[in-house]
């Protein structure tokens, strides 16, 4: 995760409001017998979260990641791994899947890739009923209008002690997306047929402040 910009003390000791925060977007994790693919899952604690969960539901788990990552998770009958860079290197195993997670990776697709084709690819691996989150999008807009609010400015008080502080908070997300980027991903998801909403993450985050959800449910 250090790689895609989520540095590890933003995310140790968040992972439950995290796990639970996706949950209460998608629905389909808390029915049982769902196929569930999670891009980009890496191999720490939310990682472990979600696996436990899918085997809780007694739910099938597709991973995609690099080599690295998926070799330090635990090898399962109800697990398939599925290494190399989405969409363009892998082969899925599923034709579609009742649930898509990309948490904390779509940032990494607008500096390498095709964030459109991405997406394309997302909606393509969704079933009838399906439900996907592209989570913890770094939002230049969001940020903004925080920081310019009365809200914001007593957060930069109280955490920092300096204006050299402050604006290296305000310029943590080395690469984020402007509003118009958000609108047009939702717009070009609902021509696709998909019902597409921008979502806040739950308030405990360390982010949530700056980051939002994009929540694709498909009829």
């Amino acid at each position: 995760t250090e790689k895609i910009g989520f540095t590890n003390p933003s995310r140790s000791g968040f992972e439950g409001h995290i796990i639970k925060d996706i949950i209460n977007k998608l629905p389909n994790l808390n029915k049982k017998n769902q196929s569930v693919l999670d891009i980009g899952c890496g191999c720490g604690k939310l990682c472990e979260m979600l696996l436990e969960h899918c085997r809780q539901m007694e739910n099938d788990a597709t991973l995609v990641d690099s080599k690295e990552m998926l070799s330090n998770i635990s090898d399962s009958e109800k697990i398939t791994k599925i290494s190399g860079k989405f969409p363009e290197e892998v082969v899925m195993t599923v034709e579609s899947y009742d649930v898509i997670i990309v948490y904390s990776v779509f940032h990494y697709v607008l500096g390498n890739g095709c964030v459109y084709s991405f997406l394309d690819s997302v909606i393509s691996l969704l079933k009838s009923g399906g439900q996907a989150i592209i989570a913890d999008i770094p939002s230049a807009g969001k940020r903004e209008r925080f920081f310019s609010s009365d809200s914001g400015r007593d957060f930069i008080k109280k955490n920092f002690q300096n204006s050299s502080e402050s604006m290296v908070m305000k310029s943590s997300d080395n690469i984020s997306f402007d509003d118009n980027i958000l609108i047009s991903l939702i717009s070009r998801a609902r021509a696709m047929g998909v019902d597409a909403y921008i979502m806040p993450q739950n308030k405990n985050l360390f982010f949530a402040n700056r980051r939002e959800d994009l929540i694709l449910y498909k009829p």
